[in-house]
């Protein structure tokens, strides 16, 4: 600290003698309050004097190590396009220009009472090519967010709708094959 600065604290900190006018008794003014012109070195509005002046914070600066900057870790974590969720579906319609519905089916084995459940839900897909037609079965991948209701990208279409055949029943074309087995869940306890 310098010798200004640290006489200029010290005669603040200094007890005062019976009957003398304390800074913060006697203002210029007659009020209550500090009274800025008989210590210049008062500069703030509070009980304590400053500990340290600007002159010394600029020597003391010099001083002062600041450790360099870190690399933050990214946020985000770029997914590779393989390891993407993929299911397999049968398109039920295919009216919209580069968009197909989707519907999707699996097995579920209930947790409680054992019986194979089939459910469903309905997709929107992205096909640039518009090679999907109504009843093909299509393999989807998921994909950042195309439009409002377009979450998914075409992959390929694993097998095309007979021809001369009606496509209208296109739940029963997504319907899982004989040979598949349900998705196990774990059962849940009784009392």
């Amino acid at each position: 600290m310098e010798p200004s600065v640290a006489a200029a604290a010290v005669s603040l900190l200094r007890p005062r003698a019976a009957g003398a006018p304390s800074e913060t008794s006697v203002r210029a003014g007659g009020g209550q309050g500090p009274d800025f012109s008989l210590n210049p070195a008062f500069i703030r509005l509070t009980s304590r004097p400053p500990l340290i002046s600007s002159d010394t914070l600029l020597t003391v600066a010099w001083e002062i190590e600041v450790p360099p900057k870190t690399k933050k870790p990214e946020a985000k974590q770029i997914v590779d396009r393989s390891e993407r969720r993929t299911v397999t579906g049968v398109v039920t319609a295919d009216k919209m220009e580069k968009t197909v519905k989707v519907r999707v089916e699996r097995l579920v084995s209930h947790p409680q009472f054992s019986k194979v459940l089939r459910k469903h839900y309905v997709c929107y897909a992205h096909d640039e090519k518009s090679e999907a037609k109504m009843g093909d079965k299509v393999e989807l991948m998921e994909s950042r967010p195309l439009s409002k209701l377009k979450h998914w990208r075409l992959v390929r279409v694993v097998e095309k709708a007979v021809a001369g055949a009606a496509t209208d029943d296109a739940r029963h074309a997504a319907r899982p094959s004989a040979n598949a087995k349900p998705a196990s869940a774990t059962p849940t306890k009784t009392t």
